[in-house]
């Protein structure tokens, strides 16, 4: 009799998956675990009563033999001709599971359970396709520095404290959709070249919540990476990260003290990009987080930038990026005010010098038109009183005299646009509430 294969359960069903060491398997060495014959490799350690089976028994020699006999697989098929497939679905890994540094061909993990306290897989390398769909990780497990040179496939896989940092996964996309994560989840200075998928179905608690501390900070994203409908329980880290792409995080529930701290969103042209900061600005929003959601306010109105028709609005809303980029910046409206104090001296200068009838000698230039620009902000449209400039007063001719009133209050309009623009910005970043 054959080993009774992978019992694999999908809600109130199950299916049967054949054992794939079935036909050179020595059928005198199989256990029987609730009735039914296994081999050693889909041998549970637990019955169905909780009770230690004779491989949950194992000692540490029978736990190293069973990783000697996996590292033989697999050294054989690293270096077989042929693209085939290292085959571990269903497996139950006993005891410290230790595949650090380790090469893998393609290889498939689909409903393997991984039982010890720790399962390494640091600066491990997959040359090929990897499924780890279904398999459930029951403590610890660290891919720190792993590289996933093909597709990394995590869908619905169990993890409890799962370590990312530092992991490339530079070939095709990182499928973690409906993974469950119990606890710590640590992405820090990773790498996605493809697209990462981190989304839930968004009716299903046990698969919805990042129940832990959730850290990607540092992590690059250079491709589309989507996190619809995830919960984040504890505080979330996206500091420093780098999205080439405008990250989705439509229907998720940030937690409060979730940091975007130097983050860099350089997507505001692709057709999501005013959707996906719109949904993060809201939630900001709602959780008063006054800078991100202005920061995003602004992400958002880059994105619209891109695709409005009308010209005026383009450029109105170009104008309010570059004098106060959207409402952040204090100093930038400070910086065009005293840039524009200083043009408008230089026509001043420009529109005196025209005039015959003026002594110039007599006239200091630099200064006189350095003042008179310096009140239009301080007095707004003084240039309509008659004593705002006796001295030329009774020189200009009308028709100078109107070019220089009428040049002096688009300076005064400006000036109170400019210190209007920083003015809110220092309101926005110290209100509270």
């Amino acid at each position: 009799m054959p080993c009774a294969g992978i019992k694999v359960n999908s809600g109130d069903s199950f299916t049967i998956i054949p054992c794939q060491f079935s036909s050179n398997y020595p059928e005198n060495e199989l256990m029987e675990v609730d009735g039914k014959q296994l081999c050693h490799f889909h041998a549970p350690l637990e019955d169905n009563s909780g009770n230690l089976t004779e491989k949950g028994k194992w000692r540490q020699d029978k736990n190293q033999k069973f990783y000697a006999e996996i590292s033989e697989l697999r050294e054989k098929l690293l270096n077989s001709v042929d693209d085939q497939v290292l085959d571990l679905s269903g497996v139950v890994f006993p005891g410290y599971a230790n595949f650090r540094g380790q090469q893998f061909p393609e290889v498939d993990f689909f409903y393997a359970q991984f039982s010890g306290p720790y399962t390494n897989f640091r600066e491990a390398k997959f040359k090929g396709n990897v499924n780890f769909e279904e398999a459930r990780f029951s403590a610890r497990t660290d891919f720190r520095d792993a590289i996933f040179k093909m597709e990394a496939g995590f869908y619905h896989t169990k993890f409890r404290y799962a370590e990312f940092s530092g992991t490339k996964f530079i070939g095709e996309d990182a499928d973690f959709r409906n993974a469950q994560f119990k606890g710590k989840v640590d992405f820090n200075k990773s790498l996605f070249k493809k697209k990462a998928f981190f989304t839930s179905p968004g009716n299903d608690d046990d698969i919805d919540v990042f129940q832990g501390e959730v850290q990607f900070e540092g992590t690059i994203f250079l491709e589309e990476v989507d996190f619809a409908n995830r919960k984040f329980q504890r505080s979330t880290n996206f500091k420093d990260c780098i999205f080439h792409k405008a990250p989705c995080f439509h229907g998720c529930s940030l937690h409060q003290d979730t940091k975007f701290t130097d983050a860099d969103f350089r997507d505001t042209k692709s057709d999501e990009a005013v959707g996906a900061y719109q949904t993060l600005k809201l939630d900001m929003e709602n959780k008063r987080a006054r800078q991100e959601q202005l920061r995003f306010y602004a992400l958002e109105m880059k994105s619209r930038r891109h695709t409005e028709k009308r010209k005026l609005v383009k450029f109105l809303s170009w104008l309010y990026e570059v004098t106060s980029d959207y409402g952040q910046s204090i100093s930038l409206p400070l910086i065009w005010l005293g840039l524009s104090l200083a043009v408008f001296a230089i026509i001043y200068a420009i529109l005196f010098l025209a005039v015959p009838m003026l002594d110039h000698k007599k006239i200091d230039i630099l200064v006189l038109t350095s003042r008179f620009s310096l009140e239009q902000m301080i007095r707004p449209f003084g240039s309509f009183d008659i004593q705002a400039m006796p001295e030329f007063h009774k020189k200009l001719s009308q028709a100078n005299l109107l070019s220089l009133r009428l040049i002096a209050a688009l300076q005064s309009f400006l000036s109170l646009i400019l210190l209007l623009l920083s003015a809110l910005a220092t309101r926005w970043r110290f209100k509270i509430g």
